[in-house]
């Protein structure tokens, strides 16, 4: 669950920081406490937070404070609470990103990526030993212990207005690969998120034999940013657990999407949900892929996209830009050569 703190929250806040950043006496963090953190909490426990604060030096809105339990780490947690936070923010966010020493990049930096961020300022702070920061822990430094402590800070932004000029070169001459649920429509259709029963797409079976999907939001300023760049060509990326799901998914396009021509479809089922595609479509044994007028269905995840693009000798994957709102899929296309970003990058 991802909720703005109350002033209740404070000790949980300051078990966090201190876990986080040290033990160092600091108000700062604490004062004007009210709404001030997006707080993350897995099974009731406080793992990651981050604030966005007006009162910020560079008279801009700022990131700040921004951390996660050590054994939650890399799980994404801080990708979703970045989303959650960032939703809907028009005006220049200034982020100030920790890097530790011999670090070619701060703690933050897939973030940044991701998120629209770009480095204004590098080393803009150089804290050395002794120093007065908030990461002092009992008199030493809780990262740098051993080698003294020796850490950077440095400073990116993402502009107002500037960031649709921006995204929009970006995808000149790419070959555009997009996500559906969350990034072309509103993937909150109901009052969860994830399906009780295990399903990623945020619906029930039963919601998607209602067509529940037809009733989702498009996100506007995506799609009329895929009509004004000036692309090689879009491609759909779409996980499915039904056929009802996918003709749904057809008809929402046809209907949000007026303007664009899509290229082609690519969807995405789990090995749990083939057997019931190969029925639907009359198929024989299928251990891979099949192929529809509604599109190529692939048996995996989107991360499988890449490898049959190689296989096929479709894109050169150097040419190709995915947009998605899962960072793990995002990760995994940029460590294929992919350039990647999350929907944030879009949303004004």
């Amino acid at each position: 669950m991802i909720r703005k703190n109350t002033t209740d929250d404070k000790e949980l806040i300051q078990q966090l920081m201190q876990l986080c950043f040290g033990d160092k006496n600091n108000l700062e963090p604490y004062e004007d406490l009210e709404n001030r953190y997006y707080l993350y909490f897995k099974n009731e426990n406080l793992v990651a937070m981050s604030g966005l604060t007006s009162n910020s030096e560079y008279g801009h809105l700022e990131i700040d404070w921004t951390c996660t339990r050590p054994e939650h780490r890399h799980k994404d947690y801080m990708q979703q609470l970045f989303a959650e936070m960032l939703n809907g923010v028009h005006e220049s966010v200034y982020c100030s990103c920790w890097r530790l020493p011999n670090n070619d990049k701060p703690n933050l930096y897939t973030l940044m990526s991701l998120f629209g961020f770009e480095e204004v300022v590098e080393s803009r702070v150089h804290w050395k030993v002794p120093h007065n920061c908030f990461r002092d822990h009992k008199g030493g430094c809780l990262y740098c212990i051993g080698i003294g402590c020796e850490c950077y800070e440095d400073l990116f932004l993402r502009k107002e207005n500037s960031m649709n000029k921006r995204m929009i070169k970006a995808l000149k001459d790419k070959c555009i690969y997009v996500d559906i649920d969350g990034t072309l429509a509103e993937y909150r259709f109901n009052n969860h998120v994830s399906a009780k029963d295990g399903t990623t797409n945020g619906q029930t079976m039963e919601e998607i034999e209602n067509h529940v999907f037809l009733h989702s939001r498009p996100l506007k300023t995506v799609i009329k940013m895929l009509k004004k760049a000036k692309k090689r060509g879009i491609w759909i990326c779409g996980a499915i657990i039904s056929p009802i799901e996918l003709l749904d998914k057809i008809v929402w396009l046809e209907k949000n999407c007026k303007g664009i021509e899509f290229n082609g479809k690519f969807w995405f089922v789990s090995e749990e949900y083939w057997d019931t595609f190969l029925n639907y479509f009359n198929c024989g044994k299928s251990d891979y892929d099949i192929v529809t007028q509604y599109g190529i269905i692939i048996k995996g995840s989107k991360n499988c996209m890449w490898d049959w693009n190689i296989n096929h000798n479709f894109h050169k994957l150097e040419e190709t830009v995915f947009i998605d709102d899962v960072l793990p899929y995002l990760k995994y296309a940029e460590e294929r050569g992919v350039t990647a970003y999350h929907i944030s990058s879009f949303i004004e």
